[in-house]
């Protein structure tokens, strides 16, 4: 939550709930480096040492969370009725010490994390090698927790083909908006189309990269054949070299932007959004940030999970293969220029879904499946270190 990330976002719309919900009774735990401005009277969790990292990683400590709840909780016992974590991985480690003190569990699952690390193999997820480590740690969040929270409904799924069944409640709370604020088009009604289409992420992350190259190998010839006034920008972190290969080799259409300080100014640069990102699990946010700006989205199926709400809809278009890929790209480039409001239309339905009031409204709905006396309870929320 201390750093604008996917994760980060989230999680803080997850927190903004709790505390619209039940205010005054919440409790934020977080890594005290980002106990700073609005968080810093949260409790902090201290960094470990170099030499208490590796003895905690030898006695399967994999995160500082642990030591530092062992000792919290014994030492506020009572004060706290639930638990909310975010992600299993950390919760897996923790559940048994909480349900010791009484301490019901909420777990959010972000991903399923095996999904994740075999999707993003680098150096930060050892190249996908961990995943049956995490297999074991998730799996005891899951089965143990009293109410599993999920970003999608296939995560849901995978939970399920590969843990079996578990003993709390469960409910699919998606992701939404972290406040209330009135969200603008980004441009004004009747503005003409710009040929533009936006491609964001995390350029040096591994399913970024397999994304934009199944793009390259499969449907770039199709704009190069059907849209020979559109052109494409990629924009994002740190670009690896096969992403600044490909734009380099098609300067005239293909454009990058490295690192940009604000992303929404150069989403606003186009009229459509396309996220090519085709391995990976849990909820691509990325699409959020042109669904909040009124720009249509064409995007592969597998970063088309958690926005069911959305299909059906001609501005939300999906794909699978280079067929519905074309008919997607028609469909959308129909869409704005027989709707001179498209933008205003986007922005009604998406906030109707995915802004604060109706996350709100399904945390709410969410926590009721525990106890309709959370109200008067203590809640404690802390969100872990990425």
């Amino acid at each position: 939550m201390g750093k604008r990330t996917g994760g980060g976002l989230a999680n803080l719309a997850y927190y903004n709930a709790f505390k619209h919900l039940f205010p005054c009774v919440v409790d934020l735990a977080m890594a005290e480096e980002n106990c700073i401005g609005m968080y810093a009277d949260a409790i902090h969790v201290p960094r470990r040492g170099f030499v208490k990292k590796i003895i905690g990683i030898v006695h399967g400590e994999f995160h500082r969370n642990l030591a530092f709840f062992r000792h919290y909780v014994r030492a506020v016992a009572g004060k706290y009725s639930c638990c909310v974590i975010n992600g299993g991985v950390y919760a897996g480690d923790m559940i048994n010490l909480f349900h010791e003190q009484g301490i019901k569990v909420i777990v959010i699952h972000h991903n399923f994390e095996r999904e994740y690390h075999l999707g993003n193999r680098s150096w930060k997820t050892l190249w996908g090698l961990n995943a049956t480590l995490l297999n074991r740690i998730e799996r005891n969040a899951f089965l143990k927790s009293d109410l599993n929270c999920y970003i999608t409904a296939e995560d849901k799924r995978l939970f399920h083909k590969y843990y079996g069944d578990c003993r709390g409640r469960e409910y699919i709370l998606g992701v939404f908006e972290p406040s209330s604020v009135s969200l603008l088009p980004m441009r004004g009604e009747g503005d003409s189309v710009v040929r533009h289409i936006i491609v964001s992420g995390s350029m040096n992350s591994t399913q970024t990269i397999t994304g934009i190259m199944d793009f390259k190998e499969r449907y770039y010839s199709i704009l190069e054949e059907n849209y020979k006034d559109w052109n494409v920008i990629f924009a994002g972190r740190n670009p690896g070299e096969a992403i600044v290969g490909f734009c380099d080799e098609h300067s005239d259409r293909l454009s990058l932007i490295p690192n940009p300080p604000v992303m929404d100014e150069v989403i606003d640069r186009g009229s459509i959004f396309l996220c090519p990102t085709n391995v990976g699990g849990g909820l691509k946010l990325r699409l959020m940030d042109a669904l909040r700006r009124g720009m249509p989205v064409l995007t592969h199926e597998v970063s088309a999970r958690g926005y069911d709400v959305f299909f059906g809809y001609p501005f939300f278009q999906v794909y699978h293969d280079e067929d519905s890929f074309k008919k997607g790209l028609e469909t959308l480039v129909v869409f704005m220029r027989d709707n001179e409001n498209w933008q205003s239309d986007i922005l009604r339905i998406y906030v109707s879904h995915f802004g604060f009031d109706s996350g709100c409204d399904r945390v709410f709905e969410a926590i009721s499946l525990l106890s309709s006396s959370f109200y008067s309870c203590k809640l404690w929320l802390p969100v872990i270190i990425e």
